[in-house]
């Protein structure tokens, strides 16, 4: 990739959106949660749905540039497209990805807020930097293409270095190793490939068809074609974080490792623990 020079600590910031109601609320959350950083640029990619009748205007914003989305991969193909609008990115600066999932469900708490704000800016020269809270409890021997699932970070915020960019060709994903994944079809026993080890798969069937995602469904010719995207797009979540370890990019969770967030849970705790919760 390209690179350019500019002040260490400048961050770009790429959100996509795809439900018309959503988007402002997240655009809201990402300027609270990220407005104290230096952003240099802001660019919103629409994957709106083809029944929407919603138009760049709707979301203008002071500062916002919005560029359209082609959905190929959820959020995953706009971040992918909001890269290539950003232009060459410089090995000092940081990258902010978000989904609209952070104003709804998975708004974060000015606490966590403020913990990855500092993750982002202190972390090293090659780091990848998110929350991983939502690969607790995982069951063991995970793995994809070959590579060990210790955890992984959850994608709908998260950040990139300049240089970890430049390390993973940037690319977020790659066609070929999520075609090399998911199969699809209609059976649920072979719906992923063997490239997905057996604890994996046995998860993502729960996850995708057994009602363990909010969404989850039944497995039917009706419903294949909407699981096959939704299981690539949690494949390019969980290659993304196999792909950093593998490129020797650090991945930080700044609530595990900030010890004022430690702090915090721990007299939490505390104070549950006393009042018998």
């Amino acid at each position: 990739m390209a690179t350019r020079s500019s002040p260490a600590g400048i961050v770009d910031l790429i959100l996509v959106g795809y439900s018309p109601e959503q988007i402002p609320a997240a655009m809201e959350a990402c300027e609270q949660a990220f407005g104290k950083l230096a952003l240099r640029r802001k660019i919103l990619v629409l994957n709106l749905p083809a029944s929407s009748s919603a138009s760049d205007a709707a979301f203008a914003r002071d500062g916002w540039r919005t560029t359209p989305g082609s959905n190929a991969l959820g959020e995953f193909s706009g971040w992918q497209e909001g890269l290539a609008a950003l232009g060459p990115i410089d090995d000092a600066g940081r990258v902010v990805f978000a989904n609209d999932t952070l104003g709804g469900y998975r708004r974060r708490s000015r606490a966590e807020a403020w913990a990855l704000r500092a993750a982002i800016v202190r972390a090293g020269g090659e780091s990848l930097v998110g929350f991983t809270g939502d690969s607790d409890g995982s069951p063991p021997g995970l793995s994809i293409l070959g590579q060990a699932l210790d955890g992984w970070m959850s994608t709908f915020c998260f950040a990139l270095s300049g240089r970890s960019l430049t390390r993973l060709g940037g690319q977020l994903y790659e066609t070929g190793s999520l075609d090399a994944c998911v199969r699809g079809g209609t059976d649920a026993s072979c719906f992923f490939t063997d490239e997905v080890s057996e604890a994996l798969r046995r998860h993502l069937v729960w996850w995708l068809f057994e009602g363990g995602w909010r969404r989850s469904e039944a497995l039917t010719a009706e419903s294949e074609p909407r699981l096959v995207f939704k299981a690539r797009c949690i494949c390019a979540e969980l290659l993304l974080s196999a792909r950093c370890r593998a490129a020797g990019i650090e991945i930080v969770d700044p609530l595990r490792r900030n010890w004022v967030m430690r702090l915090v849970e721990a007299a939490d705790e505390a104070r549950l623990s006393l009042l018998g919760r």
